[in-house]
């Protein structure tokens, strides 16, 4: 990137990957061309930017929940991922075993992990309000900083590791030291971002970064951004005793929705921000202006109210109505009935009133700069349920229930390689996205020599779905060149190796019936059999298909329920999924982090008749 300037960037999609069967949360590259991708599939996948390829050990399949971050050691040689299932993994980058388990006390969802610059220490946020920093040659908990009053979402060491910056949904930067230990925060500053701080990462060349501390005081330039749409630029100082401050210097704005991920290049020359209105932009940290708007994940509803972390579920029956709305901390559950009107008011920046009436009803919800208009009439019901990543419509007639959902699909994270030149998204449209960054000099330099703007052909990462007893000899002719044994081809397709017959293979027939004299590769594709065996890669129906509504799936393990269950929270769940989560003595929920008031569970048979009908049409 030595060669770009400000206001001439190009960004040039080169490779999207398409592998993953739920939201991409997570993306992060390598000091050696590796990336690793992290994702609501429970699932970290790494890949050869060189090539393109996944490497021959991912997946890492170690999580049972949304695996919400992935991160490499400064050094490369480390990979850490974190998930909802209480766990940060960390693994060996080069070989993906498993190098050890970290925890939290409580147990809890963990939603961010970083390495400390020198690779030494690791540092987590949970949905406990806690933030733990581990030593990562032991595994040892080092001490747990407590002081948030909601889910830690960001965090950040400087960039010499003394201090720890840490972002919560309650809006709240907090600053911690990192090197004696002390458990109090050295500062407390309130309401950074309105509804939450998604993330915070530090610049590499501001102040004591690039040019060291100057008479005793230590300066760094920090980016956050959230749920108020904007992405803001902060001073952070540091003197010998310990004294810190923040104070906030620039704010871009540009962005039509949240901000969920901020990340600095690698030279500090550029500032990415991923939103959910769909686009990544880029800044110039320095002159403090926008440079470039990159788009290209495109399956999105735009929605017009963001609830913050409640969520307005409504189930509609005969003649009446029972509404569960989650507020700010808070549950407010009101029934209407036949020919009652009632009043709803939600606080905290939100007002919503409902008024029902026996004939019709004209509804007017007011959410933060939005307004939204439903109209309900009689016998015929229309009404529209904000969420937090969803929009979901449902009309309801006399005899007859009708489910339309809409998703919101948007960039939930970015970020460089090491080297600045390319650039990663990815989104809950399951994809990641490959950016070559570019001047428009070098792309008119490129054509008059006859040379391709792009040096790698753009090309699509496609893995096929299904169930591996029903491949066909081409599927896995297919998967064969995935795991990197593509010189068998011919050999599995000479012999009619379909799905039932890899399933049956063993390391005999595989050297005298087809020919694989290596005994590595013998094991390889073995070992990569039993991996797909874990973790099929299509279930029934394709997940990837835009057409399966999700509120088919468990919001838990997110595949088709098969004995859908409503919870305590309004949610429906799996119910082996949920009991599984109960039994380990979590009492809260797995989409609010509110404390289920019950452990009972409730058939929901309409729901299960819903999906039996989506899968036998």
């Amino acid at each position: 990137m030595s060669g770009t300037t400000s206001h001439d960037l190009v960004a040039s999609l080169v490779h999207t990957i398409n592998s993953h069967t739920s939201d991409v949360n997570g993306v992060c590259f390598s000091k050696d061309r590796k990336l690793a991708t992290c994702s609501a599939d429970k699932t970290v996948r790494v890949w050869d930017m060189t090539s393109y390829n996944e490497l021959p050990f991912s997946p890492l399949c170690g999580h049972t929940y949304y695996v919400h971050c992935c991160c490499f050691s400064p050094f490369g040689t480390l990979l850490a991922s974190c998930s909802t299932d209480g766990k940060v993994i960390i693994w060996d980058a080069k070989t993906g075993q498993k190098k050890c388990v970290l925890q939290h006390e409580s147990k809890s969802p963990i939603r961010v992990c970083k390495f400390s610059p020198n690779s030494a220490q690791l540092i987590s946020g949970s949905d406990d309000n806690n933030v733990c920093l581990w030593d990562v040659s032991s595994g040892a908990l080092v001490i747990t900083y407590k002081g948030h009053e909601g889910t830690v979402i960001a965090l950040d060491f400087t960039p010499n590791g003394e201090y720890i910056v840490s972002g919560s949904n309650d809006g709240d930067l907090q600053v911690w030291d990192a090197r004696y230990g002390h458990a109090k925060a050295l500062l407390l500053l309130l309401d950074c971002h309105d509804l939450g701080v998604m993330c915070c990462d530090f610049s590499p060349i501001y102040g004591s970064a690039g040019n060291g501390v100057m008479h005793g005081i230590t300066t760094y330039q920090l980016a956050t951004c959230g749920m108020d749409d904007l992405l803001k630029l902060w001073e952070f100082v540091a003197t010998t005793d310990t004294k810190v401050s923040l104070k906030q210097t620039l704010v871009f704005h540009g962005h039509e929705g949240s901000v969920l991920c901020c990340k600095y290049s690698i030279n500090g020359r550029l500032l990415a921000s991923a939103s959910n209105d769909k686009t990544v932009r880029l800044w110039d940290p320095i002159q403090g202006v926008a440079l470039h708007v990159i788009e290209g994940h495109t399956r999105y509803v735009i929605t017009v109210a963001y609830c913050y972390r409640y969520v307005v579920t409504m189930a509609f029956y005969y003649r009446y109505v029972i509404t569960v709305a989650f507020c700010y901390r808070y549950v407010i559950t009101v029934a209407y009935c036949y020919r009652y009107v009632v009043t709803m008011a939600f606080y905290y920046r939100y007002v919503i009133t409902v008024a029902f009436c026996y004939r019709y009803v004209i509804t007017v919800a007011y959410c933060y700069r939005y307004v939204v208009t439903m109209a309900f009439y009689y016998r015929y019901v229309i009404t529209v349920a904000f969420c937090y990543r969803y929009v979901i419509t449902v009309a309801y007639c006399y005899r007859y229930v009708v489910t339309m959902a809409f998703y919101y699909r948007y960039v939930i994270t970015v970020a460089f390689s090491s080297d600045g030149q390319y650039l990663a998204s990815g989104s809950n449209d399951r994809t990641v996205m490959i950016w070559k960054l570019q001047s428009e000099q070098q792309i008119f330099t490129a054509l008059e020599n006859g040379e391709p703007v792009c040096s790698d052909a753009p090309s699509q990462s496609h893995t096929v779905v299904m169930d591996p007893h029903k491949m066909s000899v081409e599927d896995v002719c297919q998967w064969l060149e995935e795991i990197g044994l593509e010189q068998y081809v011919a050999s599995f397709r000479k012999h009619d190796i379909d799905g039932l017959e890899l399933m049956a293979l063993t390391q005999d027939s595989l050297a005298t019936g087809l020919g694989i004299e290596s005994m590595g590769h013998r094991s390889k594709l073995i070992r990569s059999r039993s991996t797909l065996l874990q973790h099929p890669i299509i279930q029934q129906k394709s997940i990837l298909d835009s057409g399966v509504p999700d509120e088919y799936l468990c919001p838990i393990t997110r595949e088709i329920m098969k004995d859908p269950v409503i919870c305590s929270d309004g949610y429906s769940y799996e119910r082996a999924a949920i009991a599984s989560w109960m039994n380990k003595g979590k009492n809260c929920s797995p989409m609010t982090n509110a404390v289920l008031t019950s452990k009972d569970l409730t058939p929901n048979r309409s729901l299960k008749m819903l999906i039996q009908r989506y899968l036998n049409p």
